[in-house]
């Protein structure tokens, strides 16, 4: 059984309108229940009368909102279907287009539509959209790709949130749990399914899913949300936005959500409960009528609970160990917009993303720091180009701890990409170019026991893991060496 509770107010055309909704849902084993169970006992009599009650307020409730929303001038029965239906999507051309005139597969969830649909999360709403392969591992995982290639570690699906590339330096692929926004605060989702990796990258192989924030200026008022449940699933948001005199808007969230694990097949509790703290802003200035600005940071602390699972020599072959893995980050990015003509405009944004992530098996810190501009313009009447450059540093140290260890403890990669698009707006087509480097550099990890190395001189970090005689070769020297640990004695890394 889930009960959950909103309160919405928003300030739509100088006019203040605000909204409350409760709801209640329940889960296959109550419904099972309800099926197998007498229907003239008392309890289940007192589940009907609280249901038709909560029934007849949420009635009253949609009722009372239509009528705020109609007072304040909106008519959707005033719109046409051409007006209904004219998306805007960038993915395809890193332009702004009519969805219908995208030559790609593309599929577009608007806010509306995350609305309507109940998730609380951006992998459960991707379920939405047709072709999409989600899988949800545990509680804390989720598998999301396209053409049939979704796991754990999936690498060909690239996403983007607001402009901004969130794929791990580690896989390149998309940690999901760290990855999360106020889906009251999403304009739209854009999923293409086919590959995209002359615009945007190498990780494009199989789609690109676009996540596009609202701007502040759109999400002025209040939001406050709360919702609890069985099992004990509590989650919390709430969010604020108002205006900066005439030019300028912005908003603060808060989000949180504690969430128990799953159970296994033998009926027990799992390890894999999660929570996480979520905090943000966002800021949008319009310096002139040509020239806009945008920034906003997101920060996130949390705990997410995994079993690891290690060989080992003995019956049966594998050690169990329950952990919990500490997560921590945050992002910055700072976006400038001008308008050079009325089908010409520029941008350029910087962004600054940091994750850290510690448990048993290993402890990692990573940094990305990125650059990109864009510009467009038009060549003829019905000719577009689009070009721009881009540059990307990534760098992750990863650590090793008494079960495993890294061969490169410490790297950092350089890339550098110039992506190129002339499209015809009659006939709806794109050619598309691009070029992509990229340099990367490495260093050797040591051996994790707390000494110094006797022979290239570099501190260790880490408890000791090898006590046995193994042959490792050092970094300053090309000759293996035969050694046996444990931490007393003389070694290398």
């Amino acid at each position: 059984m889930y009960i959950g509770a909103s309160y919405i107010t928003t300030r739509l055309h100088s006019k203040s309108c605000s909204a409350y909704a409760f709801f209640l849902s329940s889960d296959k084993q109550d419904s099972q229940h309800l099926r197998s169970a007498d229907n003239n006992t008392p309890r289940l009599r007192h589940r009907r009368r609280y249901c038709g009650i909560l029934g007849l307020a949420v009635i009253g409730m949609l009722g009372w909102t239509a009528a705020a929303v109609h007072a304040a001038g909106f008519d959707l029965a005033g719109l046409s279907i051409e007006e209904l239906m004219d998306l805007e999507v960038s993915l395809t051309s890193r332009s702004a287009e009519r969805f219908f005139e995208t030559p790609a597969a593309i599929f577009v969830l608007t806010g509306e539509d995350l609305r309507r649909s109940g998730a609380d999360n951006i992998p459960d709403a991707l379920r939405l959209v047709p072709g999409m392969q989600i899988g949800h591992i545990d509680a804390n995982k989720w598998a999301v790709s396209a053409r049939g290639f979704a796991d754990r570690f999936t690498n060909k699906m690239l996403v983007i949130i607001d402009g901004r590339t969130v794929y791990s330096p580690l896989f390149s692929g998309v940690l999901l749990e760290v990855r999360d926004v106020l889906l009251e605060d999403v304009e739209r989702v854009e999923v293409v399914r086919g590959p995209g990796a002359t615009l945007w990258g190498s990780n494009a192989v199989n789609g690109i899913i676009n996540i596009v924030t609202k701007t502040a200026d759109n999400t002025a008022g209040s939001v406050v949300q709360a919702g609890t449940g069985t099992p004990k699933a509590r989650h919390a948001a709430a969010r604020y936005g108002d205006h900066l005199g005439e030019r300028g808007a912005y908003r603060v969230y808060a989000k949180y959500f504690d969430r128990p694990a799953f159970d296994t097949a033998t009926r027990t509790t799992a390890v894999d409960d999660w929570h996480v703290l979520r905090a943000g802003f966002r800021v949008d200035w319009v310096q002139t009528t040509n020239d806009e600005f945008t920034v906003q940071e997101d920060l996130f602390r949390g705990e997410a609970g995994q079993t690891f699972r290690f060989p080992i020599l003995e019956v049966p072959f594998v050690d169990n160990i329950d952990d919990d893995t500490r997560l921590r980050g945050g992002n910055l990015l700072a976006l400038w917009q001008r308008k050079l003509a009325p089908d010409s405009d520029m941008r350029l944004q910087f962004y600054y993303d940091r994750n850290e992530r510690a448990d048993v098996a290993f402890v990692t810190d990573t940094d990305a720091v990125d650059i990109d501009f864009q510009h467009r313009l038009r060549l003829a009447q019905r000719q577009d180009l689009v070009w721009g450059a881009g540059y990307r540093f990534d760098r992750d140290d990863t650590r090793g701890s008494f079960k495993s260890a890294f061969d490169q403890s410490r790297r950092s990669t350089n890339w550098l990409w110039l992506p190129i698009a002339s499209g015809c707006r009659s006939a709806s087509r794109w050619n598309t170019m691009g070029i992509r480097g990229s340099s990367t550099s490495q260093a050797p990890a040591c051996c994790g026991c707390p000494i110094t190395c006797t022979l290239c001189g570099r501190p260790c970090r880490g408890p000791c893991a090898r006590r046995r005689a193994t042959t490792r070769t050092c970094a300053s020297r090309s000759v293996p060496s035969r050694l046996t640990l444990p931490h007393q004695a003389r070694h290398r890394c």
